[in-house]
């Protein structure tokens, strides 16, 4: 009788341990879904994530947040900095992995995700592919998201790929454009990021270079071009080039980041730029914390590269010299 009362007892410690065991897991799982969260709005037939704060390094998008599915992964609009963020501003999320619901993505999502170093896609996704951790289209043809922290030096857009949706990136310095590229969202291209009232220079391009038979882009001492020569498209804001001139083919200067370009000293600019298309790029205040020299303009009263440099904010750090 007393051996069966001992049996009795200790089954019962057991079912208890066990019950704490349980319980100790699920409560395990509940802060873990306190630590991630997920902001939506709606979004046609499902929601779209606009805001997510979490500590995750690696991070898997779930496909239903709160019963409702995912379809599209956006941003928000903040009017205080009159700058778009993507849901991952800020967060520590070196791999994100894009579920097979999402059916859309805004190019700057993962804009300010300067810790970003892979995006990988669900295999049955129908819209979206990545390959080695940068974000395609399914069908591969368009590029449209490099990580802003992709590691590699060097990156080759694949051959096939016909447009690119966004150039933002941070440890490369050569990019390879193959001769199946025709259109680049010029627009697109940011050499640094807004981020908690600090801007992260994001760019250690130094190199373009651009297939010879491409017909619609070429490159020379690694700045880009449109095929005929005719508008200055990129020029590398980690270029070693200290003295330059814009070539006489050139009437439209498209992307020029004044603020970010650490080497260039001189810049020559003739009569033919008709069309002046630079970036004074957050206001030329902030060109101390990034240039380490002045940047001296050489052109005409007379130019559209003059007009330009009057209506910027003065600085100690941009000065024109007439010819």
């Amino acid at each position: 009788m007393y051996s069966k009362t001992r049996i009795i007892i200790l089954f019962i410690i057991v079912l208890l341990c066990a019950g704490c065991t349980i319980n100790e897991k699920s409560t395990t799982e509940s802060d873990t879904k306190r630590k991630s969260r997920f902001t939506t709005i709606r979004y046609k037939n499902g929601l779209e994530l606009t805001e997510y704060s979490g500590n995750y390094e690696e991070l898997t998008i779930p496909k239903f947040v709160d019963g409702k599915k995912l379809v599209k992964i956006g941003g928000f609009y903040d009017e205080y900095d009159s700058f778009f963020y993507g849901p991952f501003r800020g967060s520590n999320c070196k791999r994100i992995k894009v579920p097979s619901t999402i059916k859309e993505i805004e190019p700057d999502a993962f804009l300010s995700a300067y810790k970003l170093e892979r995006i990988e896609v669900d295999k049955n996704n129908k819209k979206y592919a990545s390959v080695d951790g940068v974000l395609y289209s399914k069908d591969k043809k368009t590029l449209i998201c490099i990580p802003p922290n992709y590691k590699n030096k060097t990156f080759i857009i694949p051959d096939g790929t016909v447009s690119v949706k966004s150039l933002v990136y941070n440890d490369i310095e050569s990019l390879i454009i193959p001769k199946t590229l025709k259109k680049i969202d010029i627009n697109s291209y940011y050499p640094a990021w807004y981020y908690d009232s600090t801007y992260f220079s994001a760019c250690n391009l130094k190199n373009i270079v651009v297939d010879r038979n491409n017909d619609y882009f070429k490159s020379e001492n690694g700045v880009l071009y449109n095929k005929k020569g005719t508008e200055l498209l990129i020029f590398p804001e980690n270029s070693e080039i200290e003295e330059f001139t814009v070539p006489k083919t050139v009437k439209v200067i498209k992307r020029f980041y004044i603020n970010f370009l650490s080497n260039l000293k001189k810049l020559y600019v003739g009569k033919n730029v008709k069309k002046i298309e630079l970036e004074s790029d957050y206001d030329f205040e902030l060109t101390y914390s990034y240039r380490p020299t002045k940047l001296t303009i050489i052109g005409y009263k007379d130019s559209a590269i003059y007009k330009w440099y009057k209506e910027q904010d003065e600085s100690e750090y941009l000065i024109f010299r007439l010819i």
